[in-house]
């Protein structure tokens, strides 16, 4: 599904999330309250930020190899390929299609 064929008004859904712990690379990330499914995990409607920069999805290959930054692990999980520490901040937006 791409914006284009979207018709009607478009829903979004906006979450920060500040980390209370690090997290290793590769480890489980839960952003709560995100539901991917929303957007038919489609890479076009989800927008994942870490400390503001724009990250680019990718799959789990890409990401073990360090070619893409994170993947979807599940409705409301994500891995990265980079440790996060402490106080960073994971922004999402989901562009609701369902």
């Amino acid at each position: 599904v791409s914006l284009n064929t979207i018709s009607g008004s478009i829903n979004r859904s906006k979450r920060s999330y500040y980390l209370s712990a690090n997290q290793s690379a590769h480890a489980d990330v839960t952003v709560s309250q995100t539901d991917f499914s929303r957007a038919e995990y489609g890479m076009e409607l989800i927008d994942v930020h870490v400390n503001g920069m724009l990250l680019h999805s990718g799959s789990q290959t890409q990401v073990n190899d360090a070619e893409r930054d994170y993947y979807i692990t599940g409705t409301d999980s994500l891995k990265f390929a980079f440790d996060l520490k402490i106080d960073d901040i994971i922004d999402v937006v989901v562009f609701n299609v369902k």
